[in-house]
């Protein structure tokens, strides 16, 4: 869950955008609260990942403000870039502050034991839709590719496809990738009792 990825909100109003970086989560709460800390790891994200910041952020950017969303204890910056407010968030928070990374990993792992929804819940809190429709059925809203690659001049000409055998609600089925260039461009889920691929 730590891919790079912009979402784009199209609020004409706000205007606003979500840009998300791999910052580490052990030092993320100093970084973000030291601005001088919080431009110089953002500086050397712009010189590793340019293709996942705003072409316009090679002629500087001006650190806006901070706040703590209700949702999580967690503070994040905004940044201007070119007249557009850009909010920088880590990549261990899910997409609408729903939760981190890991604390919903080890939840929806239970899944892969038949473990139900209602189980999830009363051991990790929240509700039944929290896990089954917020959580677990939103992974599949985002398309890979989309996350790894932004200009569709650099798809790869080759590419290779491959299987790993495993189990879903206890029964076998085969993880189908394609895959190129360290970019995963699509997978799904093949059922033995089911001829067919579901896209995720």
């Amino acid at each position: 869950m730590d891919t790079l990825h912009e979402e784009a909100y199209p609020d004409s109003s706000r205007n606003n955008r979500v840009i998300r970086l791999p910052f580490e989560q052990e030092n993320y709460a100093t970084i973000v609260a030291n601005c001088t800390l919080f431009r110089t790891s953002l500086d050397v994200f712009i010189l590793q990942y340019p293709e996942f910041l705003p072409s316009a952020i090679d002629q500087g950017y001006r650190m806006k403000d901070r706040h703590m969303p209700a949702k999580l204890d967690l503070m994040f910056r905004s940044i201007d870039v070119d007249s557009i407010a850009y909010s920088i968030r880590p990549s261990f928070v899910l997409p609408h502050l729903r939760s981190l990374t890991g604390d919903a990993s080890n939840a929806l792992s239970l899944r892969k034991f038949d473990v139900p929804f209602w189980a999830i819940a009363q051991i990790y809190g929240e509700t039944v839709m929290y896990w089954w429709y917020r959580l677990h059925n939103a992974l599949g809203r985002f398309s890979l590719v989309g996350t790894t690659i932004k200009d569709p001049l650099l798809l790869p000409e080759n590419i290779a496809a491959d299987e790993k055998h495993t189990k879903r609600l206890g029964k076998k089925v085969h993880v189908v990738t394609v895959v190129a260039d360290e970019c995963i461009l699509s997978a799904g889920v093949w059922k033995q009792d089911q001829a067919c691929i579901l896209a995720l």
